[in-house]
């Protein structure tokens, strides 16, 4: 009955495509129709299926970035920064509740580290994740499990945040056993695994953004493991790292003069080109250009963008005049290679001045690989 409490989660939560079911240790495709009819009975039976709310818990993040960097980040159970919790210690990570049990209303819990139940149970490894199951008191001698858990779906989640504009790539991988054998793992509200496990040996899981419906999120996301038990001890343990490659780019200006030598009293044109010589978009921050315009340069200014999303505009800066392009990336990403041409052209007034362009990026939480290549400076030729 257990196993059909879980159809009925996994049918309430809106798998809707592919259901599975044991069936002498392997799985197999079930209709949706049948698994309706048996769901009906069996949430007639419950009564209905109560949620309960979550325990707060510790919200895990990647390290901070830097270009082209592996950062890492340690999701397994019983374990502080990838380092082994002693057992009876409770896990920040982790929070617990039963979603639907058979005699009463759900609870909520905070998971903690237990020994291994002993055989069939395999052990807790030397190094990194423990057994974690639901705190109680007493706590039983060795940190024994609890040999009695209620019957029903167990539901244990690990938070954790991304900023997805920082890396060029994101995935999770890892290792896990539970008991009962059923369980079912997703990531937000994709589902990653649905099937039988087991607590005998490692059962490894992959998430990836290539893999089909497990995209990760901006912002919060959640890896959920659901475990059914039909009765006696429940237990999970997972050995997994949240891992991503921070991206890598290099922003570039390149200035120049057309049509020079100028004439005095006649028009001259500045051509302004931003490059991205990294081998990742930029889709954070925003790219500013600016430029000092030499003394002599003078308005009435016309500013040329090829209709694209820079924002130009000009203001005056004691006798010169400042010109300043944005471009924020957050609206439409920088890709590897030019953003369109910038032209402004003006009146040449008087002897032509050295003055450079330069460009930087701000609101990026992944620095450029390189800043000393940040601008370009010319002399202009007059007769």
């Amino acid at each position: 009955m257990a196993k059909f409490l879980t159809f009925a989660i996994a049918l309430k939560e809106g798998l809707t495509m592919k259901f599975v079911m044991q069936n002498a240790g392997r799985v197999r495709p079930v209709g949706v129709c049948a698994l309706l009819a048996l769901t009906i009975v069996v949430i007639g039976a419950l009564g209905g299926i109560h949620e309960g709310r979550a325990q707060s818990s510790q919200v895990v993040s990647l390290p901070r970035c830097r270009p082209g960097q592996i950062v890492a980040v340690d999701l397994s159970t019983g374990t502080t920064n990838g380092v082994k919790n002693p057992l009876g210690s409770t896990d920040p990570k982790w929070h617990l509740t039963m979603v639907a049990d058979y005699s009463g209303p759900p609870g909520n819990w905070t998971a903690y580290s237990i020994a291994s139940f002993g055989s069939p149970w395999m052990p807790n490894p030397s190094t990194g994740a423990n057994w974690i199951q639901r705190f109680k008191k007493p706590i039983n001698p060795g940190y024994a499990p609890e040999q009695n858990s209620a019957p029903g779906a167990y539901r244990y989640i690990v938070p954790f945040n991304l900023n997805l504009a920082s890396y060029s790539s994101v995935a999770i991988n890892g290792r896990f056993a539970s008991d009962n054998e059923f369980a079912i793992i997703k990531l937000n509200s994709n589902w990653i695994l649905l099937g039988s496990v087991g607590f005998v040996n490692w059962e490894p899981f992959s998430i990836a953004p290539s893999a089909p419906g497990a995209p990760f999120i901006n912002g919060g996301n959640k890896l959920d493991f659901l475990v059914d038990n039909t009765g006696g001890p429940t237990g999970l343990i997972v050995d997994a790292k949240l891992q991503a490659r921070c991206k890598r780019f290099d922003l570039t200006i390149q200035k120049n003069a057309v049509n020079t030598p100028w004439q005095v009293g006649g028009q001259g044109t500045f051509n302004i080109v931003v490059h991205n010589f990294g081998g990742d978009s930029i889709s954070q921050g925003t790219v500013v250009m600016e430029d000092l315009l030499p003394l002599g340069f003078q308005p009435p200014f016309t500013i040329s963008q090829q209709g694209s999303l820079w924002n130009c505009s000009t203001i005056p800066v004691g006798l010169q005049y400042k010109l300043t392009c944005t471009w924020p990336t957050n609206i439409e990403a920088m890709a590897v290679g030019p953003l369109p041409l910038v032209s402004i052209t003006g009146t040449v007034r008087s002897l032509a001045q050295k003055n450079c362009a330069t460009v930087k990026l701000t609101g990026s939480l992944v620095p450029e690989t390189n800043v000393t290549n940040n601008a370009s400076c010319i002399k202009v030729n007059r007769n």
